[in-house]
């Protein structure tokens, strides 16, 4: 009798056990598929539900990493990487290499997204690193095939086109070798298009326009046919013949691109379609047709950022309102220690190196401020330092030279990415000799360190002056004072300001706040 007692409730218990289990799929298969895109805030509901629910790490770890992307989807990015980052300590105390291979690269990918290059590329070497101790050979290259395209976008970000191109090459060797992928066409069209679009930055037009018609090829034999990359590839198709000068083929593929746009509903296509359609009547000097879609894709950017707002708004008060990761207070605890412990290492190691670099870009930033930035106007002299040889021009001949050059200077001619030494000789009327004399006198600097901390103090008093500065990516912004690349531009700021340019509109914007709350309360 007793093992019959026993043996219907071990039946009962597996009944219950199975039932959770399909309760659990259940309700992340219809938050994935269904929620996520349509209604963020049962999604929330969900996932924090399927947490509580989550009888093992390898739940929870679902759970977190669903709930990642949904607030990385919705702009919620500090929250995001703040949940992401406990997922990959729970990965790493699990020796979860999948886990561990997914969390840092939608870090990775959030990173990037943020214009937080550095970090971007720790995470995605994270990624690749777990992602070689994953013991299924399919998954493994899977993954290795997702990898190498975020590894494209970022070195896409960073104008290092051709890096994109091997990453990508990379990414199809990869899937290739996968013994059973669903959807191979669609994998291959995906790359084929980002390895076009990057062809398309170099300027290689039939290189570029090769591999997206292959794209279109791919995916056409796919089962994601009307997948709205279709508008992508359609929309890098009309680049190419823009840039051929086709015109009227550029403007065909344009207008197919936003048809897809259209019917898809999808935002990121509709964004960069739109606002690529306007740029082209631009160019060809349609401007009724310029000012309509100009208008239609400052619309669209504006009931974006109002609807993600709001809905950010929900989620943030969501993520608020009730505590997500209840638990018992034992497993809090050893949450916490194991997170310690991972941590501390780490911390002690590097305690002291952090706080002596800290203080040091500290003053040097201050001294900026102090000396720099409180001034109205763009700051382009330096104190001269005492001369000690002998001067080799007439004193009216320097003057005359420092007056033309400081009127030369309200042209913003160090704006200009292809300013050099022999075109400003020529534009003040001197040798290069007398020039590079009268600018290492009066301005203390060679010709390159002029011209940059030029430009630097010009985007800063536009940062400061206007606010619509500080929503521009660090890229534009180096774009904006001439600088050819991101990473040139980030190491003269730094060098002039002693801070980077991420801290330095941190700071502008936190100035800013304290002055409309200053404001508001007189």
């Amino acid at each position: 009798m007793k093992l019959v007692i026993k043996a219907v409730f071990i039946f009962f218990l597996t009944l219950q056990c199975l039932a959770q289990e399909s309760y659990y799929d259940s309700i992340y298969r219809e938050t994935a598929l269904i929620h996520i895109a349509s209604n963020p805030e049962k999604a929330l509901s969900n996932v924090n539900l399927l947490y509580s629910i989550s009888e093992d790490n390898n739940k929870k770890l679902k759970s977190l990493l669903i709930k990642a992307e949904l607030l990385r989807r919705y702009g919620v990015k500090n929250e995001a990487i703040n949940i992401l980052l406990k997922a990959d300590s729970i990965a790493i105390l699990e020796n979860d290499y999948v886990s561990q291979t997914k969390t840092n690269g939608l870090l990775a990918t959030i990173y990037r997204e943020s214009n937080l290059q550095a970090s971007g590329d720790k995470h995605i070497q994270r990624a690749k690193e777990a992602s070689e101790k994953i013991q299924d050979k399919n998954s493994k290259l899977r993954f290795q095939g997702n990898l190498a395209q975020e590894s494209a976008y970022l070195e896409m970000d960073k104008n290092n086109h051709r890096k994109a191109i091997e990453e990508i090459r990379k990414g199809n060797n990869y899937i290739l070798e996968i013994a059973s992928l669903i959807d191979l066409p669609y994998q291959l069209a995906l790359n084929n298009m980002i390895i076009g679009e990057s062809f398309l930055s170099l300027n290689k037009l039939d290189s570029a326009f090769h591999y997206l018609k292959n794209s279109k090829l791919k995916l056409s034999q796919s089962q994601s046919i009307n997948s709205p990359m279709k508008g992508f590839v359609f929309k890098g198709l009309a680049e190419v013949y823009f840039a051929k000068e086709e015109y009227e083929k550029a403007e065909e593929y344009f207008l197919e691109a936003k048809s897809i746009a259209d019917s898809s509903n999808f935002f990121e296509l509709k964004k960069i379609v739109y606002r690529s359609i306007s740029r082209f009547y631009k160019d060809v000097e349609r401007s009724d047709l310029y000012i309509t879609f100009n208008e239609k894709y400052i619309q669209l950017i504006a009931n974006q950022e109002r609807t993600q707002k709001v809905v950010a708004d929900k989620l943030i008060n969501s993520l608020y309102l009730k505590d997500e990761y209840s638990e018992s207070a034992n497993e809090q605890k050893k949450s916490v220690i194991y997170i310690l412990i991972s941590v501390l290492v780490n911390v002690v190691a590097l305690l002291s190196w952090f706080i002596y670099v800290r203080k040091k870009n500290q003053k040097k930033f201050q001294a900026f401020l102090e000396e720099k930035y409180k001034l109205k106007k763009p700051l382009t002299t330096t104190k001269s330092k005492p001369q000690t040889e002998k001067d080799y021009i007439s004193k009216d001949r320097e003057e005359s030279i420092l007056k033309t050059l400081k009127k030369i200077e309200k042209t913003k001619f160090y704006l200009d990415k292809n300013i050099s030494l022999s075109i400003l000789t020529g534009l003040v009327g001197v040798n290069q000799r007398y020039l590079t004399y009268v600018i290492k006198k009066h301005k203390n600097a060679d010709f390159a360190t002029y011209v940059n901390d030029l430009r630097i103090n010009y985007i800063v008093n536009c940062i400061k002056e206007d606010p619509k500065y500080l929503k521009y990516k660090i890229s534009y912004l180096a774009e904006l004072c001439g600088f050819s690349s991101h990473s040139r531009f980030t190491i003269n700021f730094k060098k002039t300001t002693g801070t980077t340019p991420s801290v330095f509109i941190t700071y502008v914007t936190d100035e800013n706040e304290k002055k409309e709350k200053l404001s508001l309360a007189n």
